[in-house]
């Protein structure tokens, strides 16, 4: 990066100063993402001597600066590849109508003996679509942390989609161990639940994302 003549510190890695000892115009000298920098030109002319002129160019430079974060925030890309994308959004889709199924199944199995062995199919159905999904969570947390910490318009919706994903993963893993009981009971139809509300979760965050 070169160096800046006259230049002057305004805050911690931003300052202004010219390119050359007898440069005719300000530039502005950023660092951001910890210690990447660049070097723009400020849009205004250099007076020597002129205490209005540097309080204008400080005030520039803190603008510009702002509008550059703004910028990068915008144009920061948090794309998975959209096979993972499609499969992840399948995946999630084909657990959410197994789960559903289930959760039928299950409330009218004292009716019918059918129904229990309708339930151990899609209990198994439901299994096999998690071993994908989990594949497919994996690469978004990877494209999405720490990246996403930096975008505000989605990181709400995101971060809703990630603990209600969390707290299905953990209960669902939780009740190959727990047998008999009120709290297998209770950990059964809680997952049911948040993995009810999650469907409409995925949708906000989507369309956010296609908004956006």
């Amino acid at each position: 990066m070169p160096k800046l003549y006259n230049s002057i510190k305004i805050d911690q890695g931003l300052k202004i100063g010219l390119r050359d000892p007898d440069g005719p115009e300000w530039f502005v000298d950023m660092t951001y993402d910890r210690n990447k920098r660049t070097c723009r030109k400020l849009g205004l002319k250099y007076q020597e001597n002129s205490n209005k002129n540097k309080e204008e160019a400080i005030v520039a430079a803190k603008n510009f600066y702002l509008n550059f974060l703004k910028e990068k925030e915008e144009n920061l890309s948090l794309k998975l590849p959209q096979r993972l994308t499609r499969i992840f959004t399948l995946c999630l889709f084909l657990l959410w109508v197994s789960g559903v199924a289930w959760l039928i199944a299950e409330i009218n199995s004292e009716q019918s003996k059918n129904t229990v062995t309708l339930k151990n199919y899609l209990m198994v159905l439901h299994g096999l679509f998690v071993i994908p999904a989990l594949i497919a969570f994996g690469g978004l947390i990877y494209s999405h942390f720490p990246s996403g910490e930096k975008i505000k318009k989605k990181k709400r919706s995101g971060m809703s989609l990630s603990l209600f994903l969390g707290f299905l993963i953990i209960t669902g893993a939780s009740l190959f161990y727990l047998e008999g009981s009120y709290i297998r009971f209770l950990t059964s139809y809680s997952h049911a639940l948040f993995g009810i509300i999650l469907l409409p979760i995925i949708f906000w965050h989507y369309r956010k994302r296609s908004i956006n």
